[in-house]
Formats: C-alpha cells, structure tokens, sequence
C-alpha cells in the first residue's frame, strides 16, 4: 500500500502542514473533527457542513467575510499572510506572521478561468462526502460490503482532482493559455466528477439516516448495487482524470501541483489508514507513510498518480500444521476414517471454541488452532500444498527430478494480503499470483520463487484498479479466454504430474481418467446443518473473498453448507479469486462440483472464463462433467475452451470423459469449433487422437475439412485427411472447389485421392482467379484443359476474357482446343473484348478464322477496326454473314460508320448481296452512304419500293437522288403504299409538295388509298395546307376508289369547313353511290345534318354549271 502524502488543510487564507503522525492524533477544538480513535466517532448531528476553523484576524474584514474562489485569489495582492505549523501539543498552534507580495497574475482566458471555478466547486464538496463517509463507518454495525474499497476510490480520485486543481491555478498565476480543446474536455470531466460526488453524497446520506428493522432487512436481502454501481463510475471517472493529472505534472513539474487537502479529506485519509493498520493490510510501503525528511517534505505533498507496481504481496494467512487427507494413486478408495459419515476422523479431533466464541462476520477471526491442515502430501503426486518461501528451491529441484515424494512440511508465519487500495498513488494495480504463498509453472513447467525475475514477468496477473475496486465484476471483466493465461495460472501442486503431462500436447499420449468422485477424499462436519444460515452463509463468501483459510475450515466444520445459497455461491466466489486452496475445502467438505447458480453458470464454466486450469483439474477429479451445458450460451466447458483454443483446457477436459464428438449450442461439432485461423495443430490432433469423426456435419452442412481448406491451413487439412478425412464428402460443397484459392492445400487433396471429376469446372475456376499454381496441379493430375464449368465456360476462354497472356500459353500449349466454343468462339472472344494480340496464338494452335462465319460482321459491330484489318488481311470473306444473318456492310450501314462502309467497298464488299436487308434500301435512311453506295450500283430501280421507303425515312435528299438516278416516283413498296400517299399519311409536308411540283406525282394515282382520301383521313383542326395543295394539282374528291371518294369521306369526318370547300373548289356529285348504294345527299340527311345537305346541293348545282 503506498503512502499518503502529507496533507494540508486550507481554509482561506490560513494555511498548515501536517505531518503523516500529526494526522493519525490529530487534535482540533472542533469535537467532531477528533479521529484519533475511530471506534468513538461522533454521531451524525455533531458533524457541521464544514469543518470550523480558528478565528484568525484579518485587516479586511469585509474580504474575509465573503466566499473567495480561485479567481478572487489571483487579483488579491495579501501583505500579511498567516503560515500556521501543526504541532502535536494538545492540538495548540503557533501563528506566524510572514510578509508576502503576490504580484498581479497575466490576463487568461474566460474559458479558462470558468474551468478553474468548476473545478473548484468540484472540489469543495469533497469534505462534506468525507465526513459522511467517517461518520458511516463510525455509527454502522455492519460495514457493508465493498464500502471500504468505495472510500479508497473516493481518496484516490480526490487526489487528482486536487493535483488538476492545483495545476490549473499555477497556469493561471503564470498567464500559461490552454488549448480550447482541452477546456472543454477538462469541463466535461469536472461536470461528471461533480455528479458522480452528488450521487455518492446521496447514498451516504441514506446510509447513515436512521433506518427501521424492517428495511434494514431489506437492504440485507437485495445487498448493496449502489455501492457497486458507484464504484465502477468513479473508476471510470479516477481513469478519465488521470490524464489530466500527468499532464499538469509533465509540463509544469510535481512541485507547481501542489494542492491543500481539507480538514475531512485529511481525517478520512487518517481514519483509513488506522483501519488498514489495524487490519494488518500494510506492506514495506508502510514505512514512507511516517514523516519525511525536512527536504522531502515539501516534495511528498505533490500527488503522484504515477504507476507503481505493487510488491509482491505475502501469502495471506498462515496454514494449518496437520496434513490434509492424502489422494491415493488412480483416485482409488481411500483407507481413512473420513469415507464414512457417521465415524468422525481420529486426526481431525481438535479442541475447538463454542460457537459463540467464533468471530463475527466480517471481523477477521482469532488465531485459533486450526482443525485440519492445508498442507497435505498428495500421495499419487508426492506434492505438497501451501509450501512455505523458505522451502521453494527444494521444490523447484523436486519437480525437476521428478517430483519425488518425501517433501517435507514446515511452518512459517504469514501475513495479511496486501489491500488492493494499499498502493493509493497508482490506481493500477500489479497483482501476483503468487500473493497466496503458491508456487505458478510456466509453460517449461519450471517453478520460481515468488520474488523471482521469472515469476515476476511470466505469471504476474495484471488487473487494472476498476477490477481490484469492483470485485463483482470479476466474472464479466476477465473472458479473454487466451491460452496463455491459462497455462501461466495458479495450479496447485497436486495437479501437476498429471495436468503438466497434458501440457507438453502430444497427440500420441493419449490420456484417460477415470473418475470416481466417491474415491475422493471427504470430510464430514459434526454439527450438520445448525450453522448453515443466511449469516454464516455470508460469513463464509466472506472469508472465501479474504482468503481467509482457517475461518473457512471452522465455518465448513460448524456445519455451513458449501453448496448454493441465495445469491451466494461459495465455489464461484472461490474460482473467481483463483483461490484454489479454497476450492479444495469446498470440494472436501462436499460442494457439489455441478451445481450451477441462478444463471446456469456451473463452476467448471466459470474456470473456463477466468482461465483458472489448477480450479478446473480439482473439480475434474471431484465429478465435474465438461460436457455439461451452461451459461447463457447454453454452451459446455469443453465447447467453451475448445472454440477459444484454449488448448490446456480442452486437453484436460478431454483426458476426463470430454466427448470429443460434443455438438455446441450452434450445431458444429466440437472438432469443427475448434478450427480457426490460428489453432494449432496439435490441438487438432488432441482433439482427434480422443476419437473425434472428421466427417460429421455442422447444422449448415460444414465438414471439418471444408472449414479448414477454407483457412488454407493445409497443416490441419494434413492432419484430418491421415485420420480419415473423405476428401470426396461434399461438405456443402466438394473440397476441390474451396481448395483452389489454396494450392497447397489442392496439393494435398488430390495426394489423398480427391476425385476431379466429381468437381467439374474446377480448372476454369482456378483460370478465373488466376491461380497459375492451382492451373499446374489441376493439369498435373489429368483434368482436361477443355472441361467446362457450369456447361457454358472454357478455361481458354475465360483466360481470353481476363486478358491472361501466361495462362492462355499455358492451356494452349497442354492441347486447349482453341475452337470449341463457351459462351462464344475462342476467336470471337478475342475480337469482343479487344484481344487481337491473342488472334495469332490461336490461329497457330489451329483456330480457324472461317468457321464460323461471321467474324468480319463481328468486328465491324464491335467497332473494332484493328481487328477488321488484321481478318481482312488474313483474307477472310467480307461478304460472309453473321449466324443472324447479317453482313458485315449492313451493320456498317445501321451503325452509320461511313469509313468501314468504304473500308469494305474497298476489300471486296458486294452491296447486292444482302445481310439483313438490301444494302441500298438500308442506306436510303443514310444520305451520305447512299450517295457512295449507288456510286457502285448501276440499277437501283431493281430494288421495288425504294422510293417508298426514303419517303418513309423521311430523306428528301434521297428522294431526289433516286430519282435522278432514275427510280420511277410511283414506285410503290409491295405494291400497295406509293410515295405520296406514305408522305400524306406521315406528314411530310415537303416531300409532298417535291413530289407534286418537281416530281410529277400523280395526284389521283391510288396508292393505300386515293391522296385525296388519304389526306381528309389524317385531316386534323384547321391544316388544310395539304389538302388545297392537292386540290390545286387536281385532285378530284368525287372520284371512286374501293366504293368510296373524298366527298363521302368529308361527310364521315363531319367538317362543314372541309366541306364547304371540297364543294367550292371541285363541286359536288349528287348522283354517285357508295357500296351500299346511299348518295352523299342520303347519307348526310340519316345523320340529320341539314347544312350538310344543303351544302351538297349548293355544290352540285356549282358543277353544273361548270360543265
């Protein structure tokens, strides 16, 4: 436990130094403030908000009357200072009056300054909650459990609030600026640490107010969750200060951050520090805590949260001198009276106190004689437990040469454990499993005295100061199940020949115990259950929790139950503090090594978490199933320190009836759980060597192989397939498939007669991910180069589409056909995706450029002219058409491309021959290829409807250079739609009008239709320029075609306007009938459409009188 440093008290102006002594007699006129005994604490209602302090005259009465912060203290400029020295004559002090000047601080920032202020108030709280706190373990009768470590957390995070205030003050004094960041983090924390004080202050206050019996009972019932939840948030708030706190000292040094205790904060420390004393939890440290040297006084006031490690604590309490019951060899029957209940052993007849005499809990118990020993000679082993300091060369020469029997049992005191708040100036705390007097084995299972260099760098347990201020957290906070920790445990002696054997892992020893938890040995209590009682059951987690050995063995002796209590389980409490002597008595007085608590935790779960490997053999040897499902999980030990790889664990639980076909809560087998990247082998050939079948199934179909190809770990693949591993069971898939991406793992597969025809297509995967290695190895063992994958993919062609020179070399040259197809030819593929470099590699390993035909067409659609050129020089056909029946100049005509329409005309290219259609009637669309085109074509009037389909298109230029190249402008296209009624129906307005004045079309030539007819159908609103132009060339509206002409069809649309024209420019022809022998005149009276009729007659008396 380290020391305190001399505190001060400070109030205002006044200031005093007290020495460490001056502290423990500190004597004061306020009664309330004299500790010097703290059994005789004074009651709450004598204890003042604040400590009074000595009238003090000052010149300023006025200044001494108001409340003074930080600020106040840097603007004031004091002349006469009182300095007051603390003696120990009847609390009397002698005031000196010392002159000093303070000169005016620089100007800081407002920011900076409201830090200050907040920090202060932080701080002011402090010796209000440490009066609370003496006043608590004064008046309680019961310290509740905890409570005492909460007080040391509160003393350790009020020193470093005190050391940033201190810090903060001397930056200002000096004008130093803080970052703004900084700030705002520091205000953060202060306001945390400020709540955090609150809620301490509201439970003290709670605490300490008189109570009935009713809810003290209550409070006994659901234990003490605040002071849990408390502990872990000013933890959480001591590491967050931290920081702070060094920065200060590394930038302005240890004596600027110096900072005054009060009068509260300076008893507690006090009271606290006669608590440990008493309790003899001090250690070497203990020896700075008296007063330093005057030159070191002014230094040791400065808070040094540094990290310090602990000494290695002594060995708790001393042990028994009579020997424990000895374990036979092979855990056969024991020859001992204690196998039998009702006949009391002989050895373990020992004068005990009454029951009265017992010490009460949480007192530590007198030094009574103890009943039975921990020191007993495992007979099997030839072990000793609780070896003393002095004896631990021998003993480590004894495990060198074999561990031989014999080893003899000496006595030597031990001392208390050193409190895990004993180090106050660091609250990282360095623990040593070897505190408890036992020796720890590394893995080269060699023992090491507790103070040497090995012991201290190999198996020192480190534990932060959360988790030795919170021991209930001890479960949840240490789950990181590395093997290391497990191996480097506390593992006691009797354990060691047969557990260390399992440590050297070779698979080829395979080890089986048999168990038989009735051969172990057993001790009977004489007073039954009388002492088992919510009480004693206390009492005994207790002393469980201190380690405290002889007060277990007189509690388990008066009859306390070591099995489960409410909320109370001996054995967990036992496994979480790594206390394996009290494992022993626990299992020796008949705890049951199965029982689980109320979360369905069984003990040997609970070793598995806390890596505690000496625990876990003790509950083996007594019964514990490693098979046993538990936790929330519903996972067993076994499955637990196997998916972990923990491999000493899963060894140990394996040589005691684990099941090495065990199923995890998830449905994998064991084996399967235990494969991860970084498992080591033999821990796969344990598992395996204990009988584990490497081709069971997890519930989603994985085999063990599957899972460990996929890894590329070909060690284990190795390993599984020489212990029968079916390299040909799809696991979901077969194994050739995952084994690609892992060449040697591929390698070792088809060593150990993976079959590759059951994997088609496995070459083309290895193609794809470009495995060169993989490629070689699938050819080595005889796989086809031209193997499809999936039906459709080669690997040549797949080699083409991933632009792979070396790969294609290689399939080509191990005899790829480079004419079979995939999703397209070997050749075509080249010319898709811009590969021509490849062309000539495969036209030397034979691919024939002809067949099929259509490659030219194919570049020319892919727009690759490199390739165009190199086929065409190559002499391939360009007339050749595509197996959709296109050319290679009809796709040059739709795609536009005007050069390779050239380029081809140039190479040969036959415009009458036709691809998808006829190349000039193609072109018709094209103004500027048909211009080239009908350059090379003598008759274009051979191509019928031509003149339509420009029309059509909507190509005036077209039109006028077919007709002068001499296509007749009544070409109709199919004999049906000529040119001008196609115009008129798609409303070419100007081709219309070139057909009718430059043309010659004939207006009253029919095509669909008569253009008159035609014109009136697609008549729509009021645009009638087509019609009057029609009109204007002659179109005669009463002439017949099919049973119908122009006037009917203006009767049918219901246009008087239309009409009245029709009538006005070519008149009307009363007597004509259509197919159903009605006249215009019938027609438009069965609609009753009077002005049309009217309209009618005034028209046919106008073409009489033309005629």
């Amino acid at each position: 436990m380290s020391s305190y440093h001399p505190l001060t008290t400070a109030n205002d102006g006044d200031f005093g130094d007290f020495s460490f002594l001056d502290s423990l007699t500190f004597d004061s006129k306020e009664p309330s403030l004299n500790i010097t005994d703290l059994s005789q604490l004074p009651a709450s209602n004598q204890l003042s908000l604040y400590p009074s302090r000595p009238t003090v005259p000052e010149k300023n009465d006025t200044v001494r009357s108001q409340q003074r912060t930080p600020t106040d203290t840097l603007e004031r400029t004091t002349t006469n200072t009182l300095k007051r020295t603390a003696t120990r004559n009847n609390g009397q002090t002698n005031l000196v009056k010392e002159k000093k000047t303070v000169k005016m601080a620089p100007t800081v920032s407002k920011p900076q300054m409201n830090c200050l202020e907040l920090c202060h108030k932080t701080t002011m709280s402090i010796d209000l909650i440490a009066v609370h706190i003496l006043e608590y373990l004064t008046t309680a009768k019961q310290v509740a459990y905890g409570f005492e470590p909460l007080a040391h957390d509160f003393l350790d995070t009020c020193q470093i609030l005190f050391s940033i205030e201190a810090g903060l003050g001397e930056c200002n004094r000096s004008g130093q600026k803080l970052p703004q960041e900084m700030l705002t983090e520091l205000d953060h924390k202060f306001r945390v640490t400020q709540a955090d004080f609150n809620i301490l202050n509201q439970m003290l206050v709670k605490m300490i107010a008189p109570s009935s019996k009713l809810a003290r009972s209550w409070g006994k019932l659901f234990g003490d969750n605040d002071i849990k939840k408390i502990s872990m948030a000013l933890a959480k708030t001591r590491e967050s200060l931290r920081m702070s706190s060094l920065m200060f000292q590394w930038s302005l040094g240890e004596e600027n951050t110096e900072r005054e205790k009060g009068i509260g904060f300076t008893g507690l420390a006090a009271a606290l520090d006669r608590m440990d004393h008493k309790a003899g939890k001090v250690t070497k440290d203990s020896s700075a805590r008296k007063s330093p040297p005057p030159k070191e006084k002014e230094q040791s006031r400065v808070l040094t949260p540094a990290i310090t490690p602990k000494s290695a604590t002594p060995p708790p309490t001393q042990p028994p001198s009579q020997p424990l019951p000895q374990i036979p060899q092979q855990h056969q029957q024991l020859q001992h009276q204690v196998q039998t209940p009702p006949q009391q052993p002989q050895h373990l007849s020992t004068q005990y106190e009454p029951m009265s005499q017992v010490p009460q809990f949480p007192a530590p118990p007198p030094d009574l004689a103890p009943a039975f020993p921990f020191g007993a000679i495992d007979a099997q082993n030839g072990m000793q437990n609780g070896m003393p300091n002095g004896m631990q060369n021998g003993f480590q020469n004894g495990v060198q040469n074999g561990m031989q029997n014999g080893v003899q049992h000496q006595h030597q005191s031990f001392q208390q454990p050193q409190a895990p708040w004993s180090n106050r100036s660091s609250s990282i705390h360095h623990e040593s499993p070897l505190s408890n007097g036992r020796m720890t084995f590394t893995n080269g299972l060699h023992a090491h005295a507790p103070g040497s260099p090995d012991q201290r760098h190999q198996s020192t347990v480190h534990t932060n100061g959360s988790d030795l201020m919170n021991p209930y957290d001890h479960y949840g906070r240490h789950s990181a199940m590395d093997d290391a920790r497990s191996v480097t445990n506390i593992t006691e002696p009797d354990s060691l020949p047969e557990e260390f054997a399992i440590l050297e892992l070779d698979p080829a020893k395979v080890l089986r115990h048999s168990v038989d938890p009735t051969s172990m040995p057993r001790v009977y209590p004489r007073n039954g259950m009388e002492g088992d009682t919510a009480n004693m059951k206390g009492a005994l987690v207790s002393a469980i929790r201190s380690k405290n050995y002889k007060l277990i063995e007189q509690l388990l002796h008066r009859g306390v139950s070591p099995s489960l209590g409410f909320n109370m389980h001996p054995l967990r409490e036992a496994i979480l503090s790594l206390d394996e002597e009290s494992l022993r008595l626990l299992l020796l007085f008949g705890a049951d090594p199965n029982e689980s608590n109320r979360d369905s935790i069984t003990p040997l779960f609970v070793c598995v978490e806390r890596s505690f490997l000496g625990g876990a053999s003790l509950l083996l040897k007594y019964g514990a199933d490693p098979n046993l499902v538990a936790g929330p999980e519903l996972e067993s030990p076994l499955a637990i320190a196997a998916m972990a790889n923990m491999v000493a664990f899963t060894h140990l639980f394996l040589s005691y009836n684990g099941d090495a076909n065990h199923m995890t809560a998830n449905g994998a087998p064991l084996l399967t759980s235990a494969i991860k990247k970084k498992t080591p082998k033999k821990f796969i050939d344990i598992i395996l060597a204990y009988g584990a079948k490497p081709n069971t199934k997890t519930r989603e179909g994985h085999t063990a192989l599957f899972d460990a190809i996929n890894l590329g770990r070909t060690d284990i693949v190795t390993s599984l397939l020489e212990n029968k591993a079916d390299p040909n069971l799809p696991g979901p898939k077969h194994m050739l498939w995952p084994a690609v991406h892992h060449p040697k793992c591929l390698q070792v597969l088809f060593a150990h007669g993976a079959e590759h025809k059951k994997a088609p297509g496995i070459m083309e995967l290895a193609v794809s991910i470009n495995s060169m290695e993989s490629v070689r190895l699938i050819l080595n063992a005889g796989v086809s180069p031209d193997i499809k994958k999936d039906g459709v993919y080669t690997p040549l062609c797949t080699s083409i589409r991933d632009d792979r020179a070396d790969m294609l070399k290689l399939l080509l040259a191990n005899n790829a056909d480079p004419n079979l197809p995939a999703s397209e030819y070997p050749c075509f593929k080249c010319v898709t995706h811009d590969r021509v470099h490849f062309l000539p590699l495969l036209v030397a390993a034979g691919a024939n450029l002809n067949s099929p035909k259509g490659i030219i067409e194919e570049a020319v659609n892919f727009n690759n002219l490199e390739a165009l050129n190199w086929l065409l020089e190559q002499g391939v056909n360009p007339n050749d058409r595509s197996p959709k029946g296109h050319s290679a100049l009809t796709t040059a005509i739709r795609e536009d491309r005007l050069d390779l329409v050239d380029l081809l005309l140039m190479r040969g290219a036959d415009p009458h021959v036709r691809g998808e259609n006829w190349p000039l009637c193609m072109a018709v669309a094209k103004p500027q290829i048909l211009k080239r085109l009908l350059t090379v074509v003598k008759e274009p009037q051979a191509f019928k409807g031509i003149m339509e389909m420009a029309v059509h298109a909507d190509q005036l230029e077209s039109v006028k250079m077919l007709i002068a190249a001499g296509v007749s402008v009544e070409d109709k296209n199919g004999g049906v739609f000529s040119p001008l009624t196609t115009a008129i129906r798609e409303d070419h307005r100007p081709i219309v009008k070139y057909l009718l004045t430059d043309g010659g079309a004939d207006v009253n030539s029919p095509g669909e239709h008569l253009p008159i007819v035609k014109s009136l159908r697609t008549y729509r609103g009021a645009e009638t320029e087509i019609l009057e132009l029609l009109l204007e060339h002659g179109a005669d509206p009463n002439m017949m075609y099919r049973g119908w002409n122009g006037i009917m069809q203006a009767v049918e649309n219901g246009e008087a306007d239309v009409l009245r024209l029709l009538a006005r420019k070519a008149g009307v022809d009363l007597e004509v009938r259509d197919e159903m022998g009605r006249t215009v005149v019938e027609m438009a009276a069965s609609r009753g459409w009077d002005e049309a009729v009217q309209i009618l007659i005034e028209g046919d008396m106008g073409l009489r009188m033309r005629k």
